[in-house]
């Protein structure tokens, strides 16, 4: 038979673990953030004296800074999630941050795509001023595969979402190709 009182010491056994866990994990959480700040503030000044600025426009030099500096919180809370040792919340959490790769990987499927459909449309344009449909052609071509591809590389395991979302985007793509041209 189990006594009150050894009901009592496993709950402040429990207890002193979780709030131990909880503790360690949110100095874990507060080192990744300084660390994150660290890595964005050294990038930043290496690559301020390395002019980079002047090479890509749009401010991407700051986004892709904020994305690694991001990338670093994320290693670090995932890190405190797991030190936590609640099962269901660290792999919640895992799986919800697998999205983020392959968002990554399948935005530069798109952009690759679309500067390859664009570099050979205007190839095509300038070799032969009436192969002009041709240049347009390869340049849709292109970017109606690359996004086809990129739906891949997001919804891997699903296969019903991934003909779906391509069916959808085809209607979409071809009611914009008639619409362009009506004009």
């Amino acid at each position: 038979m189990v006594s009150v009182f050894d009901v009592i010491r496993e709950f402040t056994l429990n207890s002193k673990i979780i709030g131990t866990n909880l503790v360690i994990a949110l100095v874990i959480i507060v080192i990744g953030v300084l660390i994150g700040k660290f890595v964005k503030l050294v990038l930043s000044r290496i690559l301020s004296r390395l002019r980079i600025e002047r090479i890509f426009k749009f401010r991407s030099v700051d986004v892709g800074l904020t994305i690694i500096k991001w990338s670093v919180y994320l290693f670090f809370i995932s890190f405190a999630i797991k030190q936590l040792k609640i099962p269901y919340l660290s792999d919640g959490f895992i799986d919800s941050l697998s999205i983020i790769p392959r968002s990554i990987g399948a935005f530069i499927v798109v952009v690759a795509g679309f500067l390859f459909g664009k570099y050979l449309k205007e190839n095509i344009m300038q070799a032969n001023k009436e192969w002009a449909l041709l240049g347009d052609i390869s340049f849709y071509f292109f970017l109606y595969l690359s996004f086809i591809i990129s739906i891949q590389l997001v919804f891997f395991s699903e296969e019903f979402l991934i003909n779906w979302v391509s069916l959808i985007f085809t209607a979409f793509f071809l009611l914009f190709l008639v619409l362009k041209n009506r004009k």
